[in-house]
């Protein structure tokens, strides 16, 4: 019996098994997945449809707030939301300016800033003209999300804005009488990395539940993108940003 032929062909078997379950792991959405929504489906459920207000208290605070990113994506919501509550001192930070609809609001004003630069931000957080009051309640959700990136080379591009820029914020707030930091994180610095070589045999178990009880994740479960990564260190620096200087700060981790 020629023992080396069937080690041979027992190998070649379990390579194509592998493979085989490999491609079924890397497959694309399975057909049990909902069909995408489509552009009309999504303009059936407006943002007016929504009571926003249902969970949070509803009476204005008439304190200053400031939206860092306010034209973006999440930072258009929050802002929509604080006109939506009757503020009245709503000032929009961002390279690009928001929208004609809310930029022409009366309680709303906007700041053109680069979060990369300590002087820019720190003009940014300048006293309210209508009160002569500090800014009090500061949302940061600028961020820079190339997800794609890996490499050392890429590195700078997102430390720049999701590190450099949070803690040039946090010099600026620093020098404020008082100020509350709300950072937007992402969910990519809880949940662990998914591990595309594995078989694929754990194909329909249940994904693992993540609490705020959890344990930071270990670097070989972080996700390896630059992204994830800044934005790891981005929570380190707000977290020891606390009680600095009368700044009191959170951190939210949507996704």
């Amino acid at each position: 019996m020629d023992w080396s032929r069937i080690a041979l062909a027992v190998s070649f078997f379990l390579v194509v098994l592998y493979v085989y379950n490999l491609s079924i792991r890397l497959g694309g959405p399975r057909v049990r997945s909902k069909p995408p929504y489509t552009l009309e489906s999504l303009e059936q459920t407006t943002y007016d449809d929504i009571d926003m207000l249902k969970s949070i208290p509803t009476n204005p605070t008439s304190l200053g707030y400031v939206v860092i990113g306010g034209s973006g994506f999440l930072g258009t919501y929050i802002v929509r939301l604080l006109i939506l509550r009757g503020e009245t001192n709503i000032r929009i930070v961002d390279l690009n300016p928001p929208s004609e609809k809310i930029a022409s609001h009366p309680a709303v004003s906007f700041v053109k800033a680069d979060i990369t630069s300590l002087e820019s931000v720190r003009a940014a957080l300048h006293r309210f003209d209508n009160t002569g009051v500090s800014p009090s309640i500061i949302y940061h959700t600028a961020a820079i999300i190339r997800f794609w990136e890996r490499l050392s080379y890429c590195w700078d591009a997102s430390y720049n804005i999701n590190v450099r820029g949070i803690e040039n914020l946090i010099i600026a707030l620093r020098e404020l009488p008082s100020a509350i930091l709300i950072y937007t994180s992402t969910a990519d610095t809880a949940i662990p990395r998914p591990k595309f070589l594995r078989l694929g045999w754990d194909l329909h178990d249940a994904p693992p539940a993540v609490a705020d009880s959890d344990e930071p994740l270990s670097l070989t479960n972080l996700s390896e993108s630059c992204y994830s990564r800044t934005k790891l260190l981005a929570e380190s620096v707000v977290v020891k940003s606390d009680g600095l200087g009368g700044i009191r700060s959170g951190i939210i981790r949507p996704g």
